[in-house]
């Protein structure tokens, strides 16, 4: 996830109008990090450019990155426990990090399945107990407000996309092997 500072939403969001202006995308095109959403009519150059604006922008604004990493088969728990786990971590790191600043927040997700009822049951008892070492729900007691979004409700959901796409571009990205001589 990203952290973005609420002085600089509006300017992030704004960016992010200036750079779809520019490459000509429609007011109903998705703007994500997937090549495959890039809009008839703008070619791979410009969508990688596009992203790369939005990328520079993340750098200026000081927009803080969150990411959470496992192998699904060390986790060793069904997909859906692994998200829940992936969430919870995330926002009790958000919550420190709220903490640490002596600042308060709020998240925004994107649409999963059940997500009020579990983000509802989030603000108002914790995470789940179960992933804390059996010890009593955990309070988010920084994080104030909880919702869901989705990529054209907010411009902001697509700066999220195209960095964490990045992300999994850099840490997926088979890399060539070269041939090595043994001296």
């Amino acid at each position: 996830g990203l952290i973005i500072a609420a002085d600089t939403s509006l300017e992030a969001t704004n960016k992010i109008t200036s750079v779809r202006t520019q490459y000509g995308f429609t007011t109903d095109a998705e703007f994500k990090f997937d090549t495959r959403s890039r809009p008839a009519g703008l070619s791979t150059t410009q969508f990688s450019q596009a992203k790369n604006e939005v990328l520079e922008a993340c750098g200026e604004l000081e927009v803080r990155f969150m990411a959470y990493a496992v192998h699904h088969g060390i986790a060793g728990m069904r997909r859906a426990d692994i998200w829940l786990w992936a969430l919870n971590t995330l926002l009790c790191q958000f919550d420190l990090f709220l903490q640490r600043e002596k600042s308060h927040g709020i998240c925004s997700v994107d649409r999963f399945e059940n997500d009020l009822g579990l983000l509802k049951r989030i603000h108002q008892q914790g995470v789940e107990p179960k992933f804390w070492g059996g010890k009593l729900p955990h309070r988010l007691e920084n994080i104030w407000c909880y919702s869901t979004i989705n990529i054209n409700t907010t411009h902001l959901a697509s700066m999220v996309d195209i960095v964490l796409g990045a992300f999994r571009y850099c840490v997926n990205e088979v890399v060539k092997k070269k041939s090595v001589v043994e001296v």
